[in-house]
């Protein structure tokens, strides 16, 4: 997925990742890598990428500030603002979270 894709929108986020002993990941994330993100109860693709200099690895517990691209941003009509809450999830089970801190301009 790339920034240049019609049906995408970026949004600019703080997002936490979960310690293990809070449910998150065991082994740190690769950076780039295609997500899962929920926003209002509602779940779609997105691809994430540090906007920070950071390692390649996010590791359980660390905080970041990341540009996250929307595969499908319709998805999220009316729900993508300043100050919305994000979830990075894998089924049931949420393993970072976060505030979207800017919304790409359409």
């Amino acid at each position: 997925m790339s920034e240049d894709t019609p049906y995408s929108k970026i949004i600019r986020c703080v997002i936490r990742f979960r310690t293990t002993e809070e449910g998150g990941r065991q082994t740190p994330m690769k950076v780039g890598i295609l997500v899962d993100i929920e926003v209002g109860g509602r779940v779609g693709v997105a691809q994430f990428g540090c906007h920070s200099a950071v390692d390649e690895f996010v590791s359980p517990g660390e905080e970041i500030e990341v540009d996250i691209t929307i595969a499908h941003p319709s998805t999220f009509d009316g729900l993508l603002y300043p100050g919305a809450k994000i979830e990075l999830v894998t089924g049931h089970r949420t393993y970072g979270d976060g505030e979207v801190l800017e919304v790409e301009s359409s």
